[in-house]
Order: structure tokens, then C-alpha cells, then sequence
């Protein structure tokens, strides 16, 4: 690109060498952090919180740093627990169905990103809606989100079964 006269907008990924990029824009990871924790202490008196982070991706450490540092010391929100996602969707189902398991209070998940946050979300609202489903027909509709859920879990294992079964009959 830089042969070519090509400039290049970086956006929130470090670059090691400045030279290819003419701009770089960089979120305040941590000051989102700071706004999520201000947020839900404006809108919960109290909480328990579960943390999925991920220690590779340094947004998410220093989202879930901002967000650590605002509720330490205030014994009305508590984490209860801190998990691994690495960023990722699938991860984040995985680690919420543990937790869910596990019978303890939560309040609050706090994830890095937005793939943490929906994966969670996804499975933990689909867990919660079979666990009180009044109906034979709302429970097999919430078991059917678990289910497309779990799918993607397994991307490569639907793949291979895609192309293990190539004839449409």
C-alpha cells in the first residue's frame, strides 16, 4: 500500500511499525470499562458480578481494568467470578452454561467485547427461559435457541458434516 500511495487508517489494533499508517484511531478501552461499572451502579444498589475476560486482547484487559478499579472497594458489588472467554462467542456460551451450573447468585456479567456479551446473553437468557417455561411449547421453542446456540459451538463439526453429505437427497 505505502508503494502504491495508499494511506492506511489504523482503528484499533496495534501496529508495530507506525511507518505503513498515516492515522491511527485507539478507543479508551479503559474509560468504557469506567462507564459500564458507573452504569450499573446507577441502576443496581448491589450486584454480583461474573467478569468474562481475555488476557491476550489487551481492549478487553483494560476494559475489564477500568471496570475492576471503579467497583473495588465498594463492598455492594461483588465479583463472584472471573472467566477466560477469549473474546469469543462460542467461549462466553460455554463459560455461562458452567457458571450456570454452579447454582450461584449473579446479578451482573460483564464481558470485554461484544461477542463475550451476546454469547453469554444468548445462552444464559435460553437457559433461564427452559428452566420456567410454563408450556410444553415455550420450553421445546427456548431448547431450540439452546440447541441453534450449541451449533455454534461447533462450527467445523457442522462443516464437516455439510461436506460429508454433498448429495441433497
Amino acid at each position: 500500500c505505502k508503494k502504491a500511495g495508499v494511506p492506511i487508517i489504523n482503528i484499533d489494533t496495534q501496529v508495530y511499525d507506525s511507518g505503513y499508517i498515516i492515522s491511527s484511531i485507539m478507543s479508551d478501552n479503559y474509560g468504557a470499562g469506567v462507564q459500564c461499572a458507573e452504569d450499573i451502579m446507577k441502576k443496581k444498589e448491589t450486584a454480583s458480578i461474573v467478569v468474562l475476560d481475555s488476557p491476550p486482547t489487551n481492549s478487553i484487559i483494560q476494559r475489564v481494568k477500568g471496570f475492576t478499579d471503579t467497583i473495588s472497594g465498594n463492598g455492594n458489588y461483588r465479583i463472584v467470578d472471573i472467566q477466560h472467554s477469549m473474546g469469543e462467542l462460542e467461549i462466553s456460551m460455554q463459560v455461562m452454561t458452567a457458571l450456570l451450573k454452579k447454582d450461584q447468585k449473579i446479578d451482573v456479567v460483564f464481558g470485554g467485547n461484544d461477542p463475550t456479551a451476546l454469547g453469554a446473553l444468548a445462552f444464559g437468557a435460553a437457559s433461564v427461559l427452559a428452566a420456567f417455561a410454563p408450556t410444553a411449547e415455550l420450553l421445546i421453542a427456548a431448547r431450540a435457541v439452546l440447541g441453534l446456540s450449541a451449533a455454534t459451538l461447533a462450527p467445523s463439526t457442522l462443516s464437516l458434516i455439510r461436506n460429508m453429505f454433498l448429495d441433497p437427497k
